[in-house]
């Protein structure tokens, strides 16, 4: 019985993660997005044709790789224990038509431990809640990755919202760098 009311709580918890995490908003939140609706379609249309082939690529050899496009600007995360891999990713994005920029953060060494996944997790779910208690930060708008307790933060803010995020993300706990890759919105 109390194993039952334990785990009731965690099959809610764990959809929370998706909803803040950006895994399950994407759809939901393109009204939002300061990005046009034709380069949220070719950002989706980029990372699930990168993706289908980075797990092809990397099947089976220990490796953990992942991609997020945005404006189509790549950020690869993830870890490989074999040098060739970064190679053969690197060579797969640069032939791919319709990439801007890549930024390659692949770690040439074993996937990280199942536990520090969920920490990364965690560290992303906490700055998500966090910019919801922000006025002046729309958290739909911003995209955070955390992997190996390094935060990505992508997207197109106004000058203003920047400091705000990026102290956010900086005085979460567990965080120990936060990389900014944001485009910025012109005043108008």
């Amino acid at each position: 019985m109390i194993k039952k009311l334990i785990l009731i709580p965690m099959i809610f918890l764990s959809g929370c993660i998706a909803i803040f995490t950006n895994e399950g908003a994407s759809s939901s939140a393109i009204h939002t997005d300061r990005r046009t609706a034709s380069s949220v379609l070719i950002d989706t249309s980029l990372e699930l044709d990168l993706n289908q082939k980075l797990n092809e690529l990397c099947l089976n050899d220990g490796s953990r790789v992942y991609l997020k496009s945005f404006n189509r600007h790549i950020i690869v995360l993830g870890q490989t224990p074999h040098h060739d891999n970064i190679e053969k990713i690197s060579s797969l994005l640069a032939d791919t038509e319709g990439v801007k920029k890549i930024y390659n953060e692949l770690s040439p060494q074993p996937s990280i431990a199942l536990w520090q996944q969920l920490q990364d997790k965690w560290i992303t779910t906490q700055i998500k809640s966090s910019m919801l208690l922000a006025p002046q930060v729309n958290p739909w708008r911003i995209h955070v990755l955390t992997e190996n307790n390094i935060v990505y933060l992508i997207g197109i803010v106004k000058a203003e919202e920047e400091n705000t995020i990026v102290n956010i993300a900086k005085k979460t706990s567990g965080v120990q760098k936060v990389v900014k890759i944001f485009e910025y919105q012109k005043l108008t």
